[in-house]
């Protein structure tokens, strides 16, 4: 009994952990989007595109989470929907064209609207509502963390493809929690 509610408690950690790197990029794109827009030669209004493909992204896996969890299993779901928000972000750091990176934002959408679904399906079925809310306060904290990780990088003269390659890979670390 005392290993299965360890195990609970670890798979809850890992939940909330997974919410703070959800948000994460979210705050990296409003500090590294002047820099972005220049990279690529686009227009401030660009980014309008940019999170039109990530929304798509985004609610294509979140409508298809469960049919898709239900199917493969969880673990497998969240394993492989960090897998493609990890090749996202490194997409980001990689891209060589502004459609390259329009591409890699569809990706990007993809695992971030799966790790939501998932994991709010998840904490819905087996935890209380004061659970759910502190899932959602590990995003604010990822949101909140993203803006210092990119002003950091932008400070030390470092380019924005920088701030994202290395939440990109940090985002495969919490890729291989999930095996």
């Amino acid at each position: 009994m005392r290993s299965r509610m360890q195990a609970g408690t670890l798979t809850l950690l890992l939940a909330f952990w997974t919410f703070i790197w959800l948000g994460i990029p979210d705050g990296l794109r409003g500090v590294a989007w002047e820099d972005m827009r220049r990279t690529f030669d686009v227009p401030i209004d660009a980014l309008g595109v940019m999170l039109t493909a990530s929304t798509v992204g985004y609610l294509t896996s979140s409508f298809i989470s469960g049919w898709l969890a239900s199917r493969y299993g969880m673990g497998m779901f969240l394993l492989f929907s960090n897998l493609l928000r990890g090749v996202g972000l490194i997409g980001y750091a990689i891209a060589p064209s502004w459609w390259t990176l329009i591409a890699f934002n569809v990706l990007f959408g993809l695992g971030g609207g799966g790790i939501d679904a998932g994991l709010n399906a998840y904490v819905a079925a087996y935890y209380s509502a004061g659970r759910m809310n502190l899932l959602h306060a590990c995003f604010g904290i990822g949101a909140t963390i993203g803006p210092i990780i990119m002003t950091a990088v932008l400070s030390l003269g470092e380019s924005w493809q920088w701030g994202y390659a290395a939440v990109g890979l940090l985002q495969f670390v919490i890729m291989l929690t999930f095996v």
